[in-house]
């Protein structure tokens, strides 16, 4: 009973300390890396890139060509001549803003129009999807957006379900007719996503981007209490993963649509669907920002390795150029490798699920594991205990480390 007693004090000790050390750690060092502010001058056809050096002050600004060479070093002041599409605002402020750009007449409502940002993160996607989904009127009453009285869901048997949210009954006229307009469509039960920006904090309601089981988008929103619904076909051999509303000010996109082999398309308001060239995206790894205006789209692809951004001609859809860095690993990061051989924490970066999870696996580890295997030999040795609990405190304390290691040399006194 007291063996048992003790296996089970450093277990529990064990699992504790490795979540609370490696929390305690990044607490007392966090990381202090910042990811560059990347944007592409229409000036000068190159990338300008703001790196933030410390948590504070002025960042280090440079300009970077195509050849990946850094041609000059700039002042915050120079940095918004040379974005003049994204700082529009202080240089207007300062009356430095040209009246045209590459040729193009620009004023403050033109450039307000077509700014857009829009980001995807593997925690929006690798959620628990909800079984009731909200739905706005689009062609109000009163001409402003009004929060949602009613929800839908998709049913097994095939069906669209309105319910009203006052009172918690079924409508069933809307019911009827958005299950017929769903049957028009062709689509194929049960969805693969939906996806809406449900807030009244926003210029129109575009309402929804749905995927089939068959990978095909679909638009849906309420128009006057009645369906408005467009099948989206897409191109020859892709099939989609899932679809992105994008509410953009000017109207001239739908959203966007990740198709299982992670290329990305734009969706426009003629529901053509413009691929992103060269940017594949893995939506389980990677993160996705878009930064748009007037004369490009830039979308950046971040993981924990590295970061890319391509930029696009926001009028053609051309590539201009790509830039890359990769993401470094400080020194609290070396450190860390070397003294936890992994961490154990309940949220993740990629999905939004609360379970137990081991992440960070460091053979590195297993050196201070080692070291701390020969102290415990030591301390057994002197209090006389057998072999075969040596040994396995040694191995454990191998592989475990200081996790373990802590309720051991406890237990032994």
């Amino acid at each position: 009973m007291k063996t048992l007693s003790r296996l089970f004090f450093i277990a529990v000790a064990t699992v504790a300390l490795s979540w609370f050390l490696p929390w305690l750690y990044n607490m007392v060092f966090p990381q202090t890396w910042r990811a560059p502010f990347v944007q592409y001058s229409p000036l000068t056809q190159h990338w300008v890139v703001s790196q933030f050096v410390r948590d504070y002050g002025d960042p280090d600004i440079f300009e970077v060509d195509k050849q990946g060479d850094v041609v000059g070093h700039y002042t915050v002041e120079q940095r918004d001549s040379l974005l003049p599409q994204v700082y529009y605002g202080r240089l207007m402020a300062r009356g430095l803003m040209p009246d045209s750009i590459c040729g193009v007449e620009v004023s403050m409502q033109l450039l307000r129009r077509n700014e857009n940002v829009m980001s995807v993160s593997p925690r929006n996607v690798a959620m628990v999807q909800p079984e009731v989904w909200l739905i706005m009127e689009s062609m109000p009453e009163r001409f402003s957006l009004e929060d949602p009285k009613e929800a839908f869901r998709l049913t097994d048997d095939g069906r669209v379900e309105f319910i009203t949210i006052a009172t918690n009954t079924v409508n069933a006229e809307r019911s009827r007719r958005f299950t017929d307009a769903f049957a028009r469509n062709g689509f194929k039960y049960p969805a693969r996503s939906l996806n809406a920006n449900i807030t009244t904090r926003k210029a129109y309601d575009n309402g929804y981007l749905l995927v089939d089981s068959a990978g095909v988008v679909f638009h849906m929103k309420q128009q006057a209490g009645r369906p408005y619904m467009t099948r989206i076909e897409m191109p020859d051999g892709e099939t989609a993963s899932c679809a992105f509303i994008n509410e953009t000010i000017n109207r001239e996109e739908t959203g966007l649509v990740v198709t299982d082999s992670g290329h990305v398309y734009r969706l426009m308001a003629d529901y053509e669907l413009q691929p992103v060239p060269g940017l594949t995206f893995d939506m389980t790894r990677q993160k996705l920002m878009v930064v748009g205006n007037y004369f490009n789209r830039v979308y950046r692809v971040g993981s924990d390795k590295n970061i890319l951004w391509y930029a696009v001609d926001s009028a053609t859809g051309e590539l201009l150029d790509t830039y890359s860095c990769d993401v470094p690993e400080s020194v609290s990061q070396h450190v860390a490798a070397w003294l936890f051989p992994f961490s154990l924490c309940f949220t993740g970066d990629y999905d939004s699920h609360v379970f137990p999870r081991i992440v960070g696996l460091s053979p590195e580890a297993l050196v201070l594991g080692a070291v701390l295997a020969i102290f415990v030999l030591v301390v057994y040795r002197r209090r006389r205990m057998s072999g075969v609990e040596t040994v396995v405190a040694m191995v454990a304390t191998v592989v475990l480390g200081i996790y373990v290691f802590v309720p051991i040399l406890l237990i032994s006194k």
